[in-house]
């Protein structure tokens, strides 16, 4: 479903745009930081929420709420009411509360960096332009395991409603569905080449199998598992061009 890898890859680039304004903020101010200390982790910690750590985390699961507009679409498309449990608020709100800290957690790595770079500059051992050269690999790396994780949750989050709204509404078959491309894992791809997809997946197969339905086939993942139903994934695609751009920070 090529209109919902697009949603999906814009989505990620937004993360990534988001992260390099910390990053640049990050660059910027460091020298002056390092040469102010050494100090203790949770002083180091302080200072990247003023970088911005803290915002972007929150601005990118915050964003997971528009990622339910698309379920709304391909629920009325597969004839299914979106009547959710009574208990999907909660959870959603709670699984978006641990994310933001999975995100977060992601970034202790740089604290740990900077905490390190300031103690070693302290005692004269090491000058300011290796440190400051350390620390931009490492906010590189960091950055990328970050956008992993948010992108990651976005699509966790999207199948995780459509998995309580298909289940409640007693859906017995599903396919599997999304790109076929350079990109695509073996085990989706084997998902997408089993004879299954032209008949229909049982949920307790969808479970069992490489590909279950929260994580299908793991960080990254591009694809998803919807109701089995005639003419669903044109009518989809259709509909997608219709969703709106997810939004994450001021850029």
């Amino acid at each position: 479903m090529s209109d919902k890898a697009k949603f999906f890859d814009d989505l990620q680039r937004k993360y990534e745009l988001g992260f390099e304004q910390v990053a640049k903020n990050i660059k910027t101010n460091i020298a002056g930081f390092i040469k102010g200390g050494p100090y203790t982790n949770e002083e180091v910690t302080q200072w990247l929420m003023g970088m911005g750590i803290q915002n972007i985390s929150e601005e990118m699961v915050g964003s997971y709420d528009g990622v339910i507009q698309y379920t709304k679409l391909v629920a009325a498309a597969a004839n299914v009411p979106l009547v959710l449990p009574e208990n999907t608020a909660t959870i959603l709100s709670l699984y978006k509360e641990n994310q933001v800290q999975h995100i977060l957690r992601a970034s202790d790595e740089i604290a740990k960096t900077i905490t390190d770079a300031s103690l070693r500059y302290g005692i004269g051992e090491q000058k300011i332009a290796t440190i400051i050269s350390d620390l931009e690999k490492t906010v590189e790396t960091v950055g990328r395991r970050i956008v992993t994780e948010a992108f990651t949750g976005a699509n966790i989050y999207d199948r995780t409603v459509k998995y309580m709204q298909f289940t409640n509404a007693n859906i017995e078959l599903y396919f599997y569905d999304g790109p076929l491309d350079s990109k695509t894992r073996d085990v989706c791809q084997a998902t997408l080449n089993d004879p299954r997809q032209a008949t229909g997946w049982r949920l307790i197969d969808v479970q069992s199998s490489q590909t279950p339905f929260s994580t299908c086939g793991g960080y990254n993942c591009r694809h998803e598992w919807l109701p089995f139903v005639p003419g669903l994934n044109e009518e989809i695609e259709a509909m997608a061009k219709g969703v709106p751009e997810p939004q994450v920070g001021e850029q």
